[in-house]
């Protein structure tokens, strides 16, 4: 993980932080971690994916949107709550009540008047207050 601070032009500072997880892309944990296949059904499909095709999840009420690497989502009718403990996978991070995040997908981590996860397709998650430190200490931890 790296810290780094910019300057805005209206003279605020941003805290960036990088996180670097390339040193645990090739562990074996990973890699199983990554194709681990997921069957996604829903009341008029079913669609199976690798859990590296998981970009991240976003809760609306009793339904969760599955945004998937090709630019789609695939919504299950399932509540945030189950739809983690069904991932069950210490390749997600929950960061909100909303979002689950899928940590082959973080680009960077920012703190400017809240708290942002940038993700590699450049969408701008927000991390709930109650969830930072759990982020924090999850993008720390190494997957063995």
């Amino acid at each position: 993980m790296m810290l780094r601070v910019e300057r805005l032009k209206n003279g605020e500072e941003k805290l960036i932080v990088e996180v670097n997880i390339i040193n645990m892309m090739d562990s074996p944990a990973m890699k199983l971690l990554k194709e681990r296949n997921f069957l996604l059904k829903n009341a008029k499909e079913q669609k199976q994916v690798k859990a590296q095709d998981i970009k991240y999840i976003k809760s609306d009420n009793i339904y969760c949107d599955v945004h998937l690497t090709d630019r789609i989502f695939f919504t299950l009718s399932n509540t945030m709550k189950e739809t983690e403990a069904f991932l069950n996978s210490k390749l997600f991070i929950r960061i909100h009540r909303c979002y689950l995040i899928n940590r082959l997908f973080i680009k960077s981590h920012s703190k400017v008047r809240g708290k942002y996860i940038y993700m590699t397709d450049d969408a701008k998650i927000n991390i709930g207050g109650t969830y930072k430190n759990h982020f924090l200490k999850e993008m720390d931890s190494e997957i063995d």
